[in-house]
């Protein structure tokens, strides 16, 4: 048994499947998040990214085998259609499989049973791994494959850990519990080190960042990637922004970054995790309102399976800052968007964001009718 969490970072195993993949204490004994007992063997445990990647390169294929692949991403492609998506980003491309996943792209938007449009934005380190110095020509070669439905633009790279499962990294004042959680880097020279080429290349560049640790650390590599290289229309992004502080948001301004923001961090988790983080900081989670008044562009995400992929449920909690479980409460009220500013985050914004502003986003002529 394989119990993979809706953060996708964490993953427990039972005894079973430790000795089906023989994972030893011994294998897993540098890995972040791992876990052991007192004899050092694994505990089932798997916390963090490094931990869940680690699963993946050993039970990988039969988790996300090839035969279930074209079902899984049929499901992705209704479900979005239901909800009103035409355009949905993948945040991950290359994490499991580059080859695999390749194919799977090229023939789900090209297949007729299937509607949504995709931008696939690669994996930085699955390509650097896999192709070394390569890596960036690799990246820019998938856009040969652009058609009207799939559209190659960008790299990801991971600041810090999750924001559901408490392991994205806080900054002082912690956790209620006194724990810390995971960061994938001590300083921001590391992730700067590691995004530089990239960005001397003129992508565009997307950073999972949650935690306040984790967010500074990522603002202060824009930083030194700016000091470096000034850049304008980089649309550099803070893919979720869990935690920001009102410096954060003021530096993200002057960098010339970019927002985007899960609002089920409040909407849907609250009231749950309130109890973790504190309710002043969990209230103040998702921070659209002060991102949308110092004018930096805001757009709004499910990063499903984190939450369900509903926009107009994301408009709904975005400007009534209300949580499904806990009725008129009102969470940060100050953070609340006008109707009009919460429908650009999850329409033009969102193009924009993921660099496709000029084929979908709005309807007006030389862009895609969809509606």
């Amino acid at each position: 048994i394989i119990v993979w969490d809706n953060s996708e970072h964490n993953m427990f195993l039972n005894s079973a499947a430790i000795a089906k993949y023989k994972i030893t204490g011994d294998a897993i004994k540098n890995i972040i998040g791992s876990g052991v007992d007192k004899n050092g063997n694994p505990n089932g445990e798997f916390l963090g990214k490094d931990s869940s990647e680690y699963i993946l390169s050993v039970a990988g294929k039969e988790m996300i085998s090839p035969s279930r692949i074209p079902k899984a991403m049929l499901y992705s492609n209704d479900l979005a259609q239901q909800n009103g998506i035409t355009t949905s980003s993948d945040m991950a491309f290359g994490v499991v499989n580059i080859d695999m996943e390749t194919e799977a792209m090229r023939a789900v938007t090209s297949s007729k049973a299937s509607s949504l449009r995709i931008v696939p934005v690669a994996m930085a380190e699955s390509f650097v791994t896999k192709y070394g110095d390569q890596a960036i020509e690799k990246v820019k070669a998938l856009q040969n494959l652009n058609t009207d439905r799939l559209m190659f633009h960008g790299v990801k790279f991971m600041s810090d850990d999750a924001f559901l499962s408490n392991t994205m990294k806080v900054a002082n004042p912690g956790y209620t519990d006194g724990h810390a959680g995971v960061s994938f880097y001590t300083d921001p020279k590391g992730l700067y080190k590691d995004m530089k080429p990239w960005w001397d290349a003129n992508f565009q560049l997307h950073v999972h960042s949650n935690g306040t640790y984790g967010n500074q650390n990522t603002l202060n590599a824009l930083q030194m990637l700016q000091d470096s290289k000034p850049r304008f229309d980089h649309r550099f992004t803070m893919q979720h922004f869990g935690l920001p502080t009102t410096a954060m948001v003021m530096k993200m301004k002057t960098l010339g970054a970019v927002a985007s923001v899960n609002p089920a961090y409040f909407y849907a988790r609250a009231n749950i995790q309130s109890q973790d983080i504190g309710t002043d900081r969990m209230a103040s989670a998702t921070r659209v309102g002060y991102l949308n008044r110092e004018g930096v562009v805001v757009s709004l995400h499910s990063d499903n399976p984190v939450a369900p992929p509903m926009p107009l449920t994301e408009v709904w909690s975005v400007v009534n800052r209300l949580n499904i479980e806990t009725g008129n409460k009102k969470w940060a009220p100050a953070e609340a968007v006008s109707v009009a500013d919460a429908m650009k985050m999850i329409t033009i914004n969102a193009a924009y964001t993921v660099g496709v502003e000029d084929k979908v986003g709005t309807i007006e002529p030389g862009k895609y009718a969809d509606f």
